[in-house]
């Protein structure tokens, strides 16, 4: 494994040719809000994605911290919807982030790469440095945490430091 830092947006992943399949990750509430943060670029982009969340909640269909929620929205690249925060950041409160969901949604991820190796010879993570803003986590312990799950697999993961506006 080898995690990857470039200059840039995960919307507009930098796609390596040997990566035939891309996840494009990320960090979502549990309560069914959408509406700062990454998931603006990322709906604008790609308008199933904000669909295919809400649907979650508006079905009544809710779902738990450490659910995965994939969205394939071209024919090489799936965002990965991970459900790692409890509610949404409220001042004055700790963060809404939970690290046991996002090793368990990194975890299903894994297995689910797994399960479609035979037709993905070589997947590759795209990602912002998701659970650190909004959802108030450390970056450092969220790559123990990658590094935990994916230190067998042979993959990269490309993190993009974004800094333009959204």
């Amino acid at each position: 494994m080898k995690i990857i830092t470039l200059s840039g947006d995960a919307t507009n992943p930098q796609l390596n040719p040997e990566n035939d399949m891309n996840y494009i990750i990320h960090c979502c509430n549990d309560a069914g809000k959408w509406g700062k943060g990454f998931v603006l670029p990322l709906a604008s982009k790609w308008p199933r994605t904000k669909a295919a969340f809400k649907s979650l909640y508006t079905a009544k269909r809710l779902s738990s911290l450490g659910d995965n929620q994939y969205i394939v929205v071209e024919k090489n690249i799936t965002v990965v919807n991970m459900i790692g925060q409890r509610g949404t950041y409220v001042k004055g409160s700790p963060p809404p982030i939970r690290y046991p969901a996002i090793q368990e949604c990194l975890i299903k991820l894994s297995m689910q790469m797994r399960r479609k190796s035979p037709f993905h010879k070589n997947p590759a993570i795209h990602c912002p440095r998701f659970g650190t803003n909004l959802a108030g986590g450390s970056w450092e312990d969220i790559v123990k945490i990658l590094k935990n799950v994916f230190n067998e697999v042979d993959i990269n993961i490309y993190v993009y430091d974004y800094y333009g506006p959204h």
